[in-house]
């Protein structure tokens, strides 16, 4: 839903293409880690959820792992931070960009938050809101959340009807239905 509403780099080679770079490609394109795990930029399978380059008259490489909650146990987000970082250091030597990583809880609205929720393992610079991401790509965070909402609906109606479809919990559901209709 994200990248599908951005420019796409189909291959990370073609990065390598915007060295010589006019005015005719100013722009945000993105890769995603299905592409950049295609590509010998991997490391071994530590890749983040994406590479946003930022091409204008400076070139920029945002490093992202995108993350829907904000609340982790602290060796993860350690481990979260060190991934990014390690990753940065690798493809910072290899492409024609200056890098940098973050982490994105896109519906945090609060960076202060997001830095409590991951233990402090990220400084505030390294941390970024979904509403930053979507103004670095382009495209409306409110669609966007307007979007998810109704995914949500479609998502919690079909895991409804999954789970009625499994005869001992339509039982259950059922016994507890006549239960409290008994105690009424």
């Amino acid at each position: 839903m994200l990248t599908s509403r951005c420019l796409f780099i189909l291959s990370i080679y073609k990065v390598y293409r915007i060295e010589s770079i006019t005015y005719a490609f100013y722009g945000t394109y993105v890769c995603t880690k299905r592409i950049l795990k295609k590509s010998s930029y991997k490391l071994d399978g530590n890749e983040p959820d994406l590479l946003v380059f930022v091409v204008q008259q400076k070139r920029v490489c945002k490093i992202i792992e995108l993350k829907d909650g904000d609340s982790f146990d602290t060796k993860k987000a350690w481990g979260e931070q060190e991934h990014l970082e390690r990753f940065n250091l690798h493809i910072g030597a290899k492409i024609p960009f200056v890098s940098d990583y973050y982490v994105c809880c896109f519906n945090q609205t609060n960076k202060e938050e997001i830095v409590k929720g991951f233990k402090n393992a990220f400084e505030i610079e390294h941390v970024m809101t979904g509403k930053e991401l979507c103004e670095i790509l382009g495209i409306s965070y409110d669609e966007i959340i307007e979007e998810r909402k109704k995914d949500a609906k479609a998502n919690m109606e079909y895991f409804y009807q999954q789970l009625m479809s499994i005869p001992a919990i339509k039982e259950m559901m059922e016994d507890e239905k006549n239960n409290n209709g008994d105690n009424q």
